[in-house]
């Protein structure tokens, strides 16, 4: 059941102001009685999707997150949540649909039972979340993660430090890429970071060929969209057991975290 203290969160949302990044932190846990009332807003394509899923869990997380994302943008936008329609870019990247002509922005992550929402009022936004396994070994991935330059630069450092830094370049890396607009397929050595991570980072560079990736419709270029310093990586504190950042223009100054 949803706690007072749940509610009071969810009703103090609002339209982030124009320097402010909104994180919206949520458990993609519900009872399972509740789950019919809470999936009731899926549009049919997004019902499509998760009977997709295999696994219960995995449908469950889909549609949990699918719903609370919902939830959120119509609670900013002062809308049902059955009314939000999305678009998508080239990449897959959602967005609000133009029909509801709003500036708002956001990004999506989730990992196991933790999602996150980044929501700004007008600029691009990304945002990753990544809680590891004891599977997951980061230092071995590391030449697909990290450059060259971005290798030599944490070579000094013991393994276990090397990998802290590999699974945090990870989701840095990501979340610049999502803010971007290419996601992943781009290739996480298509932009450098300084290594050892600071908590608010400049990337080192964006390589500029991915303005050919990029679903532009002029706006990119004309703001220096791979300009690396016109953007800035944060690092946020969310769960122990988790990594996560969030990437956003310079000029915004606040990044306000709330756990739904």
């Amino acid at each position: 059941m949803t706690s007072g203290t749940e509610i009071a969160r969810f009703n103090a949302l609002n339209i982030p102001a124009v320097d402010t990044i909104e994180i919206i932190a949520t458990e993609l846990l519900a009872p399972e009685e509740q789950l019919d009332e809470l999936f009731s807003c899926l549009s049919a394509d997004e019902r499509t999707r998760q009977a997709r899923f295999l696994l219960p869990e995995i449908r469950r997380r889909f549609g949990v997150c699918r719903a609370r994302l919902r939830h959120v943008l119509g609670k900013l936008l002062g809308m049902d949540a059955s009314d939000i329609r999305f678009a998508y870019n080239a990449m897959g990247k959602p967005m609000l649909a133009a029909s509801h002509r709003s500036q708002l922005q956001f990004n999506v992550s989730h990992s196991n039972d933790w999602a996150l929402f980044a929501v700004s009022r007008s600029t691009p936004v990304g945002v990753d979340i990544e809680i590891p396994t004891a599977r997951t070994k980061f230092l071995d991935l590391a030449s697909q993660v990290l450059s060259k330059r971005e290798l030599t630069s944490i070579e000094h450092l013991s393994a276990a430090e090397r990998e802290m830094q590999v699974k945090l370049a990870w989701v840095a890396k990501e979340s610049l890429l999502k803010a971007l607009g290419v996601g992943l397929a781009a290739g996480m050595c298509s932009v450098e970071l300084t290594l050892p991570l600071p908590p608010i980072s400049t990337p080192l560079s964006i390589d500029s060929m991915l303005l050919e990736r990029i679903d532009d419709d002029g706006s990119c270029r004309a703001s220096s969209w791979i300009d690396a310093n016109a953007w800035r990586v944060h690092q946020i504190d969310i769960h122990p057991q988790a990594h996560a950042a969030v990437t956003c223009f310079a000029r915004l100054k606040r990044i306000n975290v709330a756990k739904l």
